[in-house]
């Protein structure tokens, strides 16, 4: 099986499938491929009608619903670049997507959850009367809004309008390595970056995680996770398109209503990071059973984690990945076919026309199997660059290779280890220590979910540990069990000196814990 190159040949890909099978089911809403065409057919000719560009950036700020992957396919098609908006962003937080990324169009809903959209878009515009365009002091290049549902303002375009649109298609050539989507990244620093990846990028990465899996015909995926981050773009979304299977999901992530959906559908992989797993083993009504039809799936986590996904959900085949948003995202993972040890521990190996290294942080020396150090990756699935960042791109490339800022080791046969991030070993009075491995001690403790161990400053010792814990439902943990847990696992200087709970952690787009934030807010107690 070949994979397409480009959106546009993805598109005309799945033109050549049966017009009336089954490409998604999200909430209620039901799409075959004849339906999911004809609306990115005229979404297509609406974009170009408006002036909308090769290279132009549109923005979508909507949860998981067909038209994200409407949008997805005509923006790609035309040649503009995607600009995902995570749905949980802030007016701030949004606005700061909007106009970095110098979105020319942004397509929204009147509001999801908690956050209202419209009141949110109409507070940046500057329109005297409904009867003039959207304008915006503050976001000069957003033109156009294109409004999904109902209450659209005077100002916007509607989705059934703009996809029922019928001119000729401006035929526009992109080549593999043209950018298509810009991924803003929660990252670690105080503004997200965007990664600018390629087509060849995400179409080639959701076609390799595909072959890992041995997606056939005959499977349904569901999709737990939200389509904004790049995990659900790529290895669930795209991976489902190029392979021509359906695919399920839903606007907001609850797990009794994925448990209800699995069931119902009968879905063969079930993929996200380990909370997502987690949340639904934690139902008072899930039975093993209820997953009997999930055969793979991939997650994020320790080996504690897959092997609680194998022992109470029956997943046998899951597999660990390790991965960024620079890296389109999968850098790493598993063969279904490889070794039970090393589908356990490890994160897999480097996919085809891609290399994964260990450099030492310091001297940037490449080191040998076994040695701990930092990941380096190189390949089609690397990012462009930062968009208009130069010296953030600068800083994460050593030669042709990204500098991931994460620990993890290799073995022999070119397996990869995630051992957490290099700037959180802690020293302690000279001893130094990764934080993973007292984390991973904890997250055997039967009454704790999540853990984050981090150093503060100590005037006497440099640094002191301290351990952030989010505790299971309704379960009752004090200081004094967890420090009486941890005695005589590991040395003394490893101890946290102080423990704080935490009903919920911030999380980056990948699934790991924000410890940079978490510590901010610790210092600033």
């Amino acid at each position: 099986m070949s994979h397409p190159e480009t959106v546009a040949e993805l598109v005309e890909k799945i033109k050549t499938y049966p017009s009336h099978q089954l490409c998604c089911v999200i909430e209620n809403e039901v799409s075959d491929y004849q339906t999911l065409l004809t609306q990115v057919e005229g979404l297509s000719c609406y974009l170009q009608g408006h002036g909308v560009k090769k290279g132009d950036r549109v923005a979508i700020w909507v949860p998981n619903r067909i038209e994200w992957v409407v949008a997805l396919l005509a923006v790609g098609r035309i040649g503009a670049i995607l600009v995902p908006i995570n749905c949980r962003f802030k007016e701030s937080e949004a606005k700061y997507v909007l106009k970095h990324s110098e979105s020319k169009v942004l397509i929204t809903q009147s509001s999801f959850l908690t956050n209202q959209y419209l009141d949110i878009v109409m507070s940046w515009n500057v329109a005297t009367n409904e009867l003039e365009p959207f304008r915006s002091e503050e976001l000069p290049d957003l033109k156009y809004l294109l409004w999904i549902g109902d209450h659209s303002p005077k100002q916007a375009a509607t989705w059934d309008n703009a996809v029922a649109t019928k001119s000729d298609l401006e035929k526009v050539t992109c080549i593999p390595n043209d950018p298509v989507l810009i991924q803003y990244t929660s990252g670690t620093t105080s503004f997200p970056k965007g990664a600018l990846l390629t087509h060849f990028g995400l179409l080639r990465n959701a076609y390799d995680v595909g072959q890992r899996m041995h997606i056939e015909r005959n499977d349904k995926v569901f999709c737990a996770g939200p389509f904004f981050h790049i995990g659900g773009v790529t290895m669930q979304v795209l991976l489902s398109l190029i392979y021509q299977v359906p695919f399920y999901s839903l606007a907001h992530f609850t797990p009794a209503k994925s448990l209800e959906m699995i069931k119902t559908h009968q879905c063969t992989t079930y993929s996200g990071i380990d909370s997502l797993f987690l949340l639904v083993m934690e139902l008072e009504n899930f039975k093993r059973e209820d997953f009997s039809s999930v055969r793979t799936g991939w997650t994020t986590g320790t080996t504690e984690t897959v092997k609680l996904i194998k022992e109470k959900m029956g997943i046998e085949d899951i597999l660990l990945v390790y991965g960024l948003s620079e890296a389109s995202p999968n850098v790493g993972m598993c063969d279904i076919d490889d070794p039970l040890e090393k589908r356990l521990t490890s994160c897999g190996r480097a996919h085809p026309s891609c290399e994964i290294a260990i450099i030492d942080p310091i001297s940037l020396e490449f080191l040998p199997a076994g040695r701990r150090g930092e990941i380096v990756t190189k390949g089609y699935n690397v990012m462009l660059e930062y968009y208009k960042s130069e010296k953030e791109t600068k800083k994460v490339f050593h030669d042709s290779w990204l500098r991931t800022g994460d620990l993890g080791s290799l073995d022999e046969d070119g397996y990869i280890y995630f051992h957490g991030r290099i700037k959180e070993i802690i020293r302690v009075g000279g001893e130094n220590f990764s934080p993973e491995e007292v984390e991973g001690i904890l997250y055997e403790h039967p009454f704790i979910e999540q853990v984050a161990l981090l150093g503060v400053p100590d005037k006497r010792y440099g640094e002191i540990p301290v351990a952030i814990i989010k505790k299971k439902a309704a379960i009752e943990l004090t200081h004094e069990q967890v420090l009486t847990y941890l005695k005589g696992k590991i040395a003394s200087f490893k101890i946290p000196k102080k423990i704080i709970f935490v009903s919920e952690f911030p999380m980056t787009e990948s699934g790991k814990i924000k410890k940079n934030k978490l510590k901010e807010e610790l210092l600033s107690m």
